[in-house]
């Protein structure tokens, strides 16, 4: 009756998110004593120096505030009018802010936020505010949606290195036998084999990864991140190449040599679907 505690599993949650590269900072309408005495049982460290009240930000200017909305991680007596301008302060330093919070004086702030996540519990204008629903109330879900978006993201990297990786090959082997006025080392169909039946199974495997147990570990990407980064791109042209040129060089060889080209292809193909799977594993 005199209490609302927190959950057993926030202390632990906001460890990883801290992990994770993710600042929890606590903004409340509540008394600075009853903030600081949740913020600790929270796990939340708080100084002197990290804690302003509402009456303490009527007296900054937004100059003022932006300089030091990075350091400050509780805010206590809080208005609507107050919660839109740390959030605001905060994008300005290019920061990508999430806000919760289930109360109508908690839309206006949510619904500036890169991502508003209203409470499952909360009033009907805070969650048409809201991008995300958080359907049981808990922090953690918030911390393991990141998790799994993470996984997500380097999934689709996965795929997109592997699909792009398979087909270059491919287009080297075709462009090379054009450029040299070569017969096609593969022809359309056994082409159409290795993208529909050896490729898909992989492809359909590296979207279902379960991710790596370091996901958390790494740092939240910036916007303007792109999804082929220099990694990407080094193992699909560089690593790729290089194998392409090997396998267009022993057919070059083996055709000058005069070989039955019917078995030069079957071999091209078998090496095409041992490559996919080298690639599928690395």
């Amino acid at each position: 009756g005199i209490k609302d505690p927190i959950r057993e599993t926030v202390r632990e949650t906001i460890r990883i998110a801290r992990r994770a590269g993710i600042r929890p900072v606590v903004i409340t309408g509540d008394h600075m004593l009853t903030a600081l005495a949740i913020a600790k049982e929270a796990g939340i460290a708080v100084s002197p120096s990290q804690v302003m009240q509402g009456a303490d930000m009527d007296r900054l200017s937004d100059e003022e505030l932006l300089s030091r909305v990075s350091r400050v991680n509780l805010y206590a007596r809080a208005t609507p009018k107050h919660k839109i301008r740390i959030v605001d302060a905060l994008q300005a330093r290019g920061e990508v802010v999430a806000m919760t919070g289930d109360g109508v004086n908690d839309a206006p702030a949510i619904k500036s936020a890169d991502i508003g996540v209203a409470l499952g519990s909360g009033t009907d204008v805070t969650k048409e505010a809201a991008d995300l629903v958080l359907l049981d109330d808990n922090f953690s879900t918030i911390v393991e949606a990141v998790e799994q978006g993470r996984i997500i993201f380097e999934n689709i990297k996965k795929v997109i290195v592997y699909l792009l990786s398979d087909a270059f090959t491919e287009v080297i082997l075709i462009t090379g036998s054009l450029f040299f006025r070569l017969p096609l080392p593969v022809l359309a169909t056994q082409i159409l084999w290795v993208n529909v039946i050896a490729d898909s199974f992989p492809a359909f495997a590296l979207s279902f990864e379960k991710g790596e147990e370091e996901v958390m570990n790494d740092k939240p990407r910036p916007k303007q991140y792109p999804i082929l980064d220099n990694e990407m791109k080094i193992l699909i042209f560089i690593v790729g190449i290089s194998a392409d040129l090997l396998l267009f060089g022993l057919f070059f060889f083996f055709f000058r040599s005069g070989d039955n080209l019917d078995h030069l292809r079957t071999i091209v193909f078998g090496a095409l679907g041992i490559n996919s799977l080298l690639y599928v594993y690395s």
